[in-house]
C-alpha cells in the first residue's frame, strides 16, 4: 500500500503544471469554509477521471528522522468569491471547460447525508447557496478562469 504513495507523476499537459484551486463564498462562517473545503477535496479526489487521479502529485516529503509527510506538489490555492451567484458562474465555465470541479451548497450542512440528499433532490439549482468550489486543472486552465479572485 505504501508503494502507491512514493510514486511520483510527472504531468505533461499543456503547460505542464498542474494546480488546485478552492473558491469559498466570503459570506460563510470560518467554520462553514473549513468544512466546505474539506469535503470538496475529498470528493473533487473521488470524483476525478483515472487519468487525472494520477496527477495529484502526492508525494512523500521526509524529514530527517525519515519520517513521511505527505503532501500534493501541486499549488493550492484559496480565493473568495463575493457572493454565490459568482460561484455559480465559475461552475459554468468550469464544467464547460471540461476541468475536474466539486462544489458544496447550503443543502450539505444540516442533518444527515441522507437528509442532506433528499432535500438536493428538492432544491432547483437557481435555488442553491453556493458555499465553494474546488478545481484541478492545468495551472494556465485554472489561472485563466480564475485571474479575476482574490485571495482568501
Amino acid at each position: 500500500m505504501d508503494i502507491i504513495f512514493r510514486l511520483e507523476y510527472v504531468v505533461i499537459k499543456r503547460d505542464g503544471i498542474m494546480k488546485f484551486v478552492i473558491i469559498l463564498n466570503k459570506k460563510i462562517s470560518i467554520a462553514q469554509a473549513l468544512n466546505t473545503t474539506s469535503h470538496m477535496m475529498t470528493a473533487l479526489s473521488e470524483t476525478m477521471a483515472p487519468e487525472y487521479r494520477r496527477t495529484l502529485g502526492v508525494i512523500d516529503y521526509k524529514d530527517a528522522d525519515n519520517h513521511s509527510h505527505y503532501a500534493s506538489k501541486w499549488p493550492q490555492v484559496i480565493l473568495k468569491a463575493d457572493n454565490s451567484n459568482e460561484i455559480r458562474k465559475i461552475r459554468g465555465e468550469a464544467l464547460g471547460m471540461g476541468l475536474n470541479y466539486v462544489d458544496f451548497t447550503d443543502v450539505m450542512i444540516a442533518g444527515n447525508y441522507a437528509q442532506q440528499l433528499e432535500r438536493s433532490k428538492g432544491t432547483r439549482e437557481e435555488d442553491l447557496e453556493y458555499f465553494g468550489a474546488a478545481l484541478f486543472g492545468s495551472e494556465q486552465e485554472i489561472d485563466a478562469l480564475t485571474k479575476n479572485y482574490s485571495l482568501y
